[in-house]
């Protein structure tokens, strides 16, 4: 029987608006989370704070989520869900 992958680095970015966590188990797999937080401007909101989850297809990544005049990831952190995007 064979146990579970353990985590085998942690590593964060931050900035004002998006953030990242990126974790490496030992076993050599790589996943990335990225955030964009719920806007404080929408705290009124009764979703205020519901995560949603972004999961893009093949051959595309997070971007597609996060490109300039068509930004789903800021327009739902915008209207107050805590948006993240797996990468």
């Amino acid at each position: 029987m064979s146990s579970s992958p353990k985590i085998q680095s942690i590593e964060t970015f931050s900035n004002e608006f998006v953030s990242m966590v990126r974790l490496r188990t030992d076993d050599g797999w790589e996943l990335s989370l990225f955030r964009v937080p719920a806007s404080a401007s929408a705290s009124a909101e009764p979703h205020f704070g519901t995560p949603v989850l972004l999961a893009h297809g093949t051959a595309i990544n997070r971007y597609n989520f996060m490109l300039t005049g068509s930004d789903m990831a800021r327009f739902l952190a915008d209207r107050g869900f805590d948006v993240w995007i797996p990468e």
